[in-house]
């Protein structure tokens, strides 16, 4: 993706927008990176925002029933690329 929009932060960007959207939809939840994001996503998804971003495709588009995270991400990566 980030090849595709010339943009080279678009992954930092894109997991940004992602916990912002989250924080939203679970108050509980109020830091501004991955690094808490363990028990809502997984323990090896808070070592990186490509691990969070990994970790959250897999369980969006290979899972059965994604947890709150995981949707927020998949919803937001599917309206991207339906409008490229």
């Amino acid at each position: 993706m980030r090849w595709i929009r010339g943009d080279h932060n678009w992954e930092h960007n894109f997991i940004r927008e992602c916990i912002k959207d989250f924080k939203k939809a679970e108050p509980e939840y109020k830091y501004e990176s991955h690094i808490f994001i363990g028990e809502y996503v997984s323990k090896y998804a808070q070592t990186s925002e490509s691990e969070l971003f990994a970790e959250a495709f897999s369980e969006y588009f290979g899972g059965e029933n994604p947890r709150k995270f995981a949707k927020i991400f998949g919803e937001k990566l599917e309206k991207i690329l339906l409008d490229l």
